[in-house]
């Protein structure tokens, strides 16, 4: 059985996702890195400072597009990047939503806040309370990763391989 190689470096580079243009070159059982740049030029991407990148669009595309290549690797990579920035965005553009759903609690709510104006409230109390139960749900899930992370860290230097492998082979 072959071993399968996994991504373990991403880049993020203004919201796009890159793999490591070496990762991508031993992916597809290139040699080495040169030839795979020049057997692919088009997508090895410089930026400044860093290795050499693949777009992970890029190589998704090729794998669709390849059935000798996608029956060899049978999955395409997906990075979901998740910050705080790109939720605040959410967050603003479901008000017209909101507003036009709930907008009579909101007046209320800005009422009762001291508020003249729904917009000054939203502005001055209901976004800045959301985005900071954003922030502390992202939190919570960064601490969660980290904790599992540790935890197979844990059990990893529990388990002696060495025996486990003569247990069930011996």
């Amino acid at each position: 059985m072959r071993k399968e190689y996994l991504f373990k470096n991403r880049v993020i580079v203004e919201n796009k996702v890159f793999l490591l243009a070496e990762d991508v070159a031993k992916k597809f059982g290139y040699d080495s890195l040169e030839i795979f740049a020049n057997a692919r030029p088009e997508l090895i991407v410089e930026k400044n400072g860093l290795p050499k990148l693949v777009e992970e669009t890029k190589y998704n595309n090729i794998i669709l597009g390849d059935v000798e290549l996608s029956d060899r690797i049978k999955h395409l990579e997906y990075t979901r990047v998740d910050t705080l920035r790109s939720r605040a965005e959410t967050l603003r553009s479901f008000y017209p939503l909101k507003f036009m759903l709930a907008g009579g609690t909101l007046e209320r709510k800005a009422y009762d806040a001291g508020y003249e104006s729904v917009e000054k409230y939203i502005n001055d109390v209901d976004y800045p309370k959301e985005l900071e139960e954003e922030k502390e749900s992202m939190v919570r899930k960064a601490d969660l990763i980290s904790s599992m992370e540790d935890t197979k860290k844990k059990i990893n230097d529990l388990v002696d391989y060495d025996i486990l492998k003569n247990t069930i082979l011996g």
